[in-house]
């Protein structure tokens, strides 16, 4: 939307190791990314701009041990 302004735009992958999404991965963690996301409204009125974070994560519906 033109109304919303992205201020900051993060990506976190888990786990960090070599071969993670292949059929024999080095853990036994569950692969998941984590999308951080800080927005504002830009709207005229400077007393009405509000400022959030967004954050969610996901994880892999298939895996492999």
């Amino acid at each position: 939307s033109e109304d919303i302004e992205i201020i900051e735009a993060s990506f976190y992958v888990l786990p960090i190791t070599e071969n993670q999404w292949g059929s024999d991965p080095a853990t036994s963690f569950q692969p998941r990314v984590t999308f951080l996301l800080r927005i504002k409204n830009k709207t005229a009125n400077l007393d009405l701009q509000k400022e959030i974070i967004l954050q969610t994560t996901i994880s892999s519906k298939i895996y492999k041990r």
